[in-house]
């Protein structure tokens, strides 16, 4: 793989203004970061995934960021006396993972 990155240059400087090459000092490639609205998308894809697959579809769903980079998500049903599980999915941001209850491995990317 490779990152392609914009590099802009301000030439404006003042009086302490040292001018330098692209390959003086360190850099340093950060993750992207993932705006909660993916997080978000990929919670609905996984309610599509269950209802595509099961013809029902959650009503309830959430998720958790573990520290592996990898997505938990919980989809679920709250009734009047416990929390009924239709599925838990672990997957990472291009929503490849598992099935936690079945083992199975899912692609909620590819419906």
């Amino acid at each position: 793989g490779f990152v392609e990155v914009t590099i802009e240059r301000n030439d404006e400087g003042g009086d302490d203004y040292i001018p330098v090459s692209l390959i003086d000092g360190d850099y340093f490639f950060i993750e992207p970061f993932v705006k909660e609205s993916y997080y978000n998308f990929l919670c609905t894809e996984a309610m599509i995934y269950y209802r595509n697959k099961n013809d029902i579809c959650p009503p309830d769903v959430s998720y958790e960021i573990n520290q592996d980079g990898t997505m938990s998500i919980h989809l679920f049903e709250l009734l009047e006396d416990h929390t009924a599980t239709y599925a838990w999915y672990t997957v990472d941001l291009n929503g490849n993972g598992t099935d936690d209850m079945t083992g199975e491995e899912i692609h909620l990317l590819d419906q």
